[in-house]
């Protein structure tokens, strides 16, 4: 089976991939192919068989924080309940609630070009001081509930709560030597080539994004896009001469 954007595959060695290269987005209508649904996760999840190894690979600008712990919980029931190993590797980047979701495995990889992004629970919000207040508080208990206790699963001796709420608030953006000084991962230090389908717009969604960061997905967003150009600019031609033969 050739591998498509959210996919999973079993191999012969009772190894399952499971590749996350999209937008963790809430309901089932989807913007892009790419996009990752709580239904594509779990009826994907739902193939794999006891005692046996899920590779899951990261490339995502993160999305949803509620469909991310709908997905945290589907992982932690499929370890508990299939004995699945299931490794993470952080193939690109692992922003915003893509940077929590890998910690729920059992081990976690990083390459030499791995990013990873942390920042507070954002939302919009509408309406009187009582009703922002419920947004404030609901922000703060998937802060304190949800994504510390993920980050601390994983953090290494010596790192702190106070460190991660840190880090929360300033908008964090890690290299894969900071993961590694932080976090317990398994840094191969090689590049993995991810062809994932990042939103590009992430970058001003953000305030922090490191200037080689932002080149990055420019030249990224270039080559992408050029070879679209190019051919809309040839059937464009191609339409213009055949009027032109017709104005003849």
């Amino acid at each position: 089976m050739d591998k498509e954007i959210f996919n999973i595959i079993q191999d012969n060695n009772n190894e399952y991939a499971l590749y996350v290269y999209g937008d963790i987005i809430s309901g089932s209508d989807k913007w892009d192919e790419s996009d990752v649904t709580l239904d594509d996760f779990k009826k994907a999840t739902d193939e794999i068989k006891p005692n046996t190894t899920l590779n899951i690979y990261v490339s995502s600008g993160g999305g949803s924080v509620f469909t991310t712990q709908a997905m945290m919980s589907i992982l932690d029931r499929t370890k508990k309940e299939k004995k699945c190993h299931i490794k993470a590797h952080l193939d690109g980047l692992a922003a915003s609630c893509a940077s929590f979701l890998p910690m729920v495995a059992d081990e976690i990889i990083v390459y030499e070009n791995t990013i990873m992004m942390l920042h507070k629970p954002m939302s919009g919000a509408w309406g009187n001081a009582n009703e922002l207040q419920k947004t404030i508080n609901l922000l703060d208990k998937l802060e304190n509930d949800i994504m510390l206790p993920a980050y601390m699963s994983k953090a290494k001796e010596g790192i702190t709560e106070d460190k991660i709420r840190d880090m929360l608030a300033a908008e964090t953006w890690l290299n894969a030597e900071e993961i590694n000084d932080i976090f317990n991962v398994t840094y191969i230090k090689e590049e993995k080539q991810a062809a994932a389908n990042i939103d590009y717009s992430i970058i001003n969604k953000y305030r922090n994004v490191p200037q080689d960061l932002k080149k990055s997905f420019f030249n990224a967003q270039n080559k992408v896009k050029k070879p679209v150009m190019d051919q809309e600019i040839k059937e464009m031609v191609a339409r213009i001469k055949e009027k032109a033969k017709e104005w003849a």
